[in-house]
């Protein structure tokens, strides 16, 4: 695995992450959810079921990544993107910097994925 390929897998990962430690809805009110809450009330409820999936298919982009399969990965991340948004307007509250942050580390697998497709594209024609 290259060093840019751990880079942006790093990036990614750091950026779901930290997406756990922040309120995702309704910050600064008492029914503030968090990112780690909202990923268990995800899983348990079926409503809501859709868009957690996003994050499996995420992960699944990332071990693609991890693995050279950039346009797998890519596929990936859009899929995690659409299951993401499927459901927020589902919410009682509007969507805070933990959801913006969940989803920008599905749009930055895409992304990657996109640019490692078109690089692997431009090595192939020459």
């Amino acid at each position: 695995m290259s060093w840019i390929t751990r880079a942006v897998l790093t990036v990614v990962v750091c950026v779901y992450m930290l997406s756990f430690l922040l309120p995702v809805t309704d910050a600064n009110t008492p029914r503030a959810m968090y990112g780690f809450q909202a990923f268990f009330w995800g899983l348990v409820s079926i409503v809501y079921l859709p868009m957690w999936l996003a994050n499996p298919t995420l992960w699944f982009g990332c071990l693609r990544y991890g693995e050279g399969r950039w346009k797998s990965a890519r596929n990936a991340g859009l899929l995690a993107v659409l299951l993401g948004v499927s459901e927020v307007w589902m919410w009682d509250g509007r969507p805070e910097i933990g959801y913006y942050l969940w989803m920008s580390s599905m749009v930055l697998l895409a992304l990657a994925g996109t640019i490692q497709s078109f690089r692997l594209a431009d090595n192939s024609a020459q």
